[in-house]
Formats: structure tokens, C-alpha cells, sequence
């Protein structure tokens, strides 16, 4: 499933500012929206949807008209040659935009395929996509998450804090260790009869706070892969990981 992060934001001044959708993505071209192509965008319950109008355009004004009327707008996929991005560009601006009920600020789910890019408003959440990372015992890629953010402090999972991570078929279950077990050693025995994983919560270097990365068979065990895009459901000593549902975002 091909997946992109991106989120509403806005163009112009502060005083006229027009809520704006851009994407500046390597994929772009392999999708089929290359510099010149004509876009439509059209607002969906909860995001929006762009559909590549390439083919089969019998009358320009009828395209025009139609999507008008249901509220969107026609684009072209312009070329970007600056220092932060070179190559294909789409970018919908203007107050359209709100009518699918996104605001400037919402954090936005993409999947795409061929000739369509359909977006949708993210929960509040922590969602995080599956990367992917080579071992240096295999050639082959193994799937790794990094866990972050200050929402991890709330919960109790502050820097140096101990934690185990049951994985079970479609979660991963991490609790907070501090309590209640005397000694490293009788923590590790604790974690091995019950076939858990051992984690201690790592501090950020550049911004201070919490992280955790999780590898290999920790996430495997749990069914998750490269490319799936899990969200975070917490509690105080809790976290659990699950994969997001994208039935229940419209998609």
C-alpha cells in the first residue's frame, strides 16, 4: 500500500491566509502526475481526492463545470527546480479545501496509486509508518519503528525507564517496568519466562524526550510490516501499537 504524511497548510498572509494541500514526492511522476497534466481535486467527507484528467477530456469547460459542482477544482501539476525540491509538483490551494471538513493544521494520510491520490484527516494519535533496515547479519530488510514524542513522557515512559513489549498478533503491548521488580537481573528473568522483549526508553539528542526503536521480530510476531502505518493507543505505563484502520477513515 503506497502511504505519504503531510498536513493542511496555508499560503498567503495572515490576514487572507487560503488553506493549501501540496505535494513535492519522488512517487509523483511513477503515478502518472507529471509537469503539465491537468488535476481534479474534489472534496471528500474527512479529505479530499485527485484524480489525474490526462485522458479522455472530451470538452475542457464540461470538466470545468462538473467540478464546480461538486465543489472542487481543476489543476496543473507544475515543475519545482529550487533548492528544496526538484521535479514534479501539486499543489491545491483555496477554501475548497475546508469544505471536505480539514482545517489548516490537520495532520493528513495520502495513499496513492495510479492517476489518483485520495487524502484523509489522521486521529489524534501518534501514527507512525513501519520503515525498513538492513542487519548486518542478512542482506535481507527487516522492519523497524521509532517511537516518539512528548506525549511518552506523559504516559511515564521517560528517558532511561524500563519496559516490556509482549508482541501478539496485531499489537504490541509495551509496560512500563519501575515498579515492583527489585533488581535488573530478576527483570530479565521476568522477561524471558514470559517470552517478552526488554526495552529501555533512549533520550533525544538534538530535542530532549523519549524514543524507542523497535526491530526485526518484535514487530513481525506482531504481523507488522514495511510500509504498514501503525497508531499508537496509550495510557499511563501503557502503550500499545496497532495497525491503523483505514476502513474507519473513509478511505
Amino acid at each position: 500500500m503506497n502511504t505519504s504524511f503531510l498536513s493542511v497548510r496555508y499560503t498567503g498572509s495572515a490576514a487572507s491566509h487560503r488553506p493549501r494541500i501540496s505535494f513535492c514526492s519522488p512517487w509523483l511522476p511513477g503515478m502518472g502526475f507529471v509537469p503539465g497534466v491537468l488535476v481534479q481535486a474534489l472534496p471528500e467527507p474527512n479529505g479530499m481526492v485527485f484524480n489525474l484528467c490526462d485522458e479522455n477530456i472530451c470538452k475542457y469547460s464540461e470538466l470545468v463545470s462538473d467540478t464546480k459542482e461538486k465543489g472542487g477544482n481543476i489543476m496543473t501539476v507544475s515543475r519545482s527546480d529550487n533548492n528544496h525540491h526538484t521535479g514534479s509538483t501539486l499543489q491545491a490551494t483555496g477554501k475548497y479545501i475546508l469544505s471536505g471538513g480539514l482545517a489548516v493544521g490537520d495532520p493528513l494520510l495520502a495513499l496513492y496509486d495510479y492517476g489518483i491520490i485520495r487524502v484523509r484527516k489522521l486521529p489524534s494519535a501518534p501514527i507512525f509508518s513501519v520503515a525498513a533496515f538492513k542487519s548486518d547479519h542478512t542482506i535481507e530488510r527487516a522492519p523497524k519503528i521509532r517511537l516518539f514524542g512528548q506525549w511518552m513522557t506523559d504516559v511515564g515512559f521517560v528517558p532511561d525507564a524500563l519496559a516490556t513489549a509482549k508482541s501478539e498478533p496485531g499489537t504490541i503491548t509495551f509496560t512500563l517496568q519501575n515498579e515492583g521488580i527489585e533488581s535488573y537481573r530478576e527483570l530479565v528473568k521476568y522477561a524471558r519466562e514470559r517470552n517478552l522483549k526488554l526495552f529501555q526508553v533512549n533520550r533525544e539528542h538534538r530535542k530532549p524526550g523519549p524514543y524507542i526503536w523497535v526491530m526485526g521480530q518484535c514487530l513481525s510476531k506482531a504481523g507488522f510490516g514495511i510500509g504498514d502505518v501503525l497508531m499508537a493507543v496509550y495510557e499511563y505505563g501503557l502503550i500499545k501499537l496497532q495497525k491503523l484502520d483505514f476502513a474507519e477513515l473513509g478511505f
